[in-house]
């Protein structure tokens, strides 16, 4: 009788540990999200896809080019879902079909005038952002304009902004969101503002789990984004 008393103590505690590692390893990242599940809850549902400015290169043969700074954000968003317990595919927006945004969440990193994928986005929903004569993004008839603004000088100050909306693509229930700087090193600071403890944090706050439309204000020194700061008047939630 001891022996299976003792065999059944040993099955119980190797479950319970089982339960206990289990929820260590992918409950717990969830929960220290705090409120900011709202934003991001939706993405961990299902598949998420990452779609980055992808170029053409000078000949036929040539490797398809992408952003720098845009790989960086991109490997940020990595190492967050990784954080999660959850894997990102990644494409550029020269080798993806929109067939393959059926059924999925998909985050679009670049904007509209760059990122063809992005572009076509745009036509298919409504992102609230246009851009003046240098590439500046427009909000609401206001600019919001890269400093310094001689092209020849080095950035020290920029702007991005961030959409999340309905995938038009799917008639479930998956999400987009678009995450574009008006250069590079913007778009690298507006996914680490996202992926961010304070960022999340602010965001949830704000629009909780609601769609919605945002500005973030970016200091750069050498081309590396520092830390980002909402433009709290531009952030407006959809829906109810």
């Amino acid at each position: 009788m001891n022996f299976i008393l003792s065999v059944i103590s040993s099955v119980v505690g190797g479950y319970l540990l089982g339960i206990s590692v289990l929820t260590k390893r992918w409950i717990a990242p969830f929960w220290r999200l705090g409120r900011a599940r709202k934003f991001w809850g939706q993405f961990f549902r299902g598949r998420t896809i990452v779609v980055l400015t992808g170029r053409p290169g000078k000949h036929l043969r040539s490797t398809t080019k992408v952003s720098y700074c845009e790989v960086l954000g991109v490997l940020e968003l990595v190492s967050f879902f990784k954080g999660l317990g959850l894997d990102v595919a990644i494409y550029n927006s020269q080798e993806i079909d929109s067939r393959q945004y059926l059924e999925n969440n998909v985050i679009f990193v670049g904007k509209q005038n760059a990122n063809k994928a992005t572009l076509e986005l745009s036509k298919k929903m409504l992102i609230p952002f246009s851009y003046d004569s240098q590439a500046n993004t427009v909000y609401s008839e206001k600019p919001f304009i890269t400093e310094p603004k001689d092209p020849k000088c080095p950035i020290t100050e920029d702007y991005a902004f961030i959409l999340k909306g309905d995938n038009p693509y799917d008639n479930g229930d998956k999400k987009v969101l678009v995450l574009a700087g008006n250069h590079g090193a913007a778009t690298e600071g507006v996914i680490r503002y996202v992926t961010s403890k304070s960022g999340m944090d602010y965001i949830a706050g704000e629009v909780g789990k609601h769609d919605f439309s945002g500005i973030v204000k970016i200091p750069i020194e050498d081309n590396i984004p520092k830390k980002a700061r909402p433009v709290k008047e531009t952030f407006r939630r959809y829906g109810n």
